[in-house]
């Protein structure tokens, strides 16, 4: 009969050897425990099912969890022994995948200079020789890239100021709690300009204001970006 849910959670105490959740070159939780890795075999009520990678390898485990980036406790039989070596250099190679996409998601740097960034991801001499060489990580933040394009960025680049429709989640702060976007003077104004800022704070009396126009970042069909910037805050 199967052990209860309960009964197994609680042989993972303080004192059980931790495994690392990354992701598998397919983008899914994968457990390295020891240098082997293990996919999801079943989740339910927190308990979290591993087996093996390798197909004809049985070796199974649970954890209290499958978050990426997270340790877990892993309950497993040391008596068990896995039917294949180990990969002590897989795992550098699938964390450096994992923060480059998570580099890439929040970034809109070239690749260039987000593989500078990660350059002592790989610290052992063996991790290095057997690492790939940049075109495959090149090829792969473009991938990234292209796959979370923002819709937007496709659209036809407007030949008049009436043409400028603003998506909505580029009206909102991003938290998405205030309009980001203020005044908009309209498509009929053959002068239309924008106002975008926040209004959390409300300028007091002898508040700091700091005042600028630029010419550099100003977009087609515009002629300057003029910003406000108020001190808040100020500690005396």
């Amino acid at each position: 009969m199967a052990e209860s849910i309960e009964s197994q959670l609680d042989k993972m105490s303080l004192e059980d050897p931790m495994g690392n959740v990354t992701l598998s070159q397919n983008g899914h939780p994968q457990l390295c425990f020891k240098f082997y890795y293990y996919k999801v075999a079943s989740s339910k009520d927190g308990l979290v099912n591993w087996r093996c990678v390798k197909n004809n390898c049985n070796i199974k485990c649970p954890t209290s969890g499958d978050k990426v980036g997270e340790s877990y406790n892993v309950c497993i039989d040391e008596k068990l022994l896995h039917n294949h070596s180990s990969d002590s250099l897989k795992f550098s190679k699938l964390e450096k995948r994992r923060n480059l996409t998570n580099k890439v998601m929040f970034s809109d740097e070239n690749p260039r200079k987000i593989m500078s960034q990660f350059v002592n991801q790989l610290s052992t001499e063996e991790e290095i020789a057997q690492s790939t060489s940049n075109d495959p990580d090149r090829q792969f933040i473009n991938r990234i890239k292209r796959k979370n394009k923002p819709e937007y960025l496709n659209l036809a680049e407007p030949i008049k100021l009436s043409d400028i429709i603003i998506p909505t989640n580029l009206t909102l702060t991003l938290d998405e709690k205030e309009n980001f976007l203020l005044y908009d003077s309209g498509p009929d104004d053959s002068d239309r300009f924008f106002v975008f800022g926040t209004i959390t704070k409300a300028i007091r009396k002898g508040s700091y204001i700091f005042a600028d126009g630029t010419f550099d970042i100003v977009p087609n069909l515009f002629l300057q970006v003029h910003s406000l910037h108020v001190l808040i805050n100020l500690k005396t």
